[in-house]
């Protein structure tokens, strides 16, 4: 059976389930286009597998979850915290 690596980032800020793709693309637009697993599309095209970072609402907190290989490229994403969605800034949370 293979093991598989598993992240889970979370956030200081409340949020509603309806903002969670301003936030998707808050992220995407901070980390840049070019890391796939991102936002799972290759070009103009999705990339048809399972989505390896996955962006949730755990208890009105947003998460981020990081899947196997999506645990090394989500480096990219600390470069660029806070992140900062149309009308305010979500912190990570310290714990």
């Amino acid at each position: 059976m293979k093991k598989m690596r598993f992240l889970d980032i979370s956030f200081e800020n409340e949020i509603k389930a309806y903002e969670l793709p301003l936030l998707r693309g808050a992220i995407v637009a901070t980390v840049g286009k070019s890391h796939i697993l991102f936002h799972n599309h290759q070009n103009e095209k999705f990339r048809y597998s399972y989505p390896l970072i996955q962006y949730k609402a755990i208890g009105k907190k947003p998460h981020i979850v990081c899947i196997d290989e999506a645990v090394d490229d989500v480096h990219h994403f600390f470069h660029y915290c806070p992140i900062k969605t149309q009308d305010r800034i979500i912190n990570l949370l310290n714990s």
